[in-house]
């Protein structure tokens, strides 16, 4: 992880974490002897992708319920899928 981890959650085969600047990393801990990162997401990056300027948020915490990850950042909770 390249940033500090302040929240993890796990659905089925995969941890969730909340990886403060980070953002979202997605690890899947199938083997748990090899955990192996499969995906991130940080919302300021998508949000520069269409021309708009972002202040980085920290993630601080994911929950997962109903095929979504719920992150938690400085001041609001963001939504997406798990797939």
């Amino acid at each position: 992880m390249p940033d500090i981890v302040s929240g993890v959650a796990v659905s089925g085969t995969h941890a969730y974490v909340a990886d403060n600047y980070g953002g979202l990393r997605v690890v899947d801990v199938s083997d748990p002897t090899s955990p192996q990162e499969v995906g991130f997401y940080r919302a300021w990056d998508a949000v520069a992708k269409v021309g708009f300027s972002a202040t980085p948020k920290m993630a601080l915490n994911v929950a997962v319920a109903g095929g979504l990850a719920y992150v938690a950042d400085e001041g609001q909770i963001g939504t997406g899928p798990m797939t």
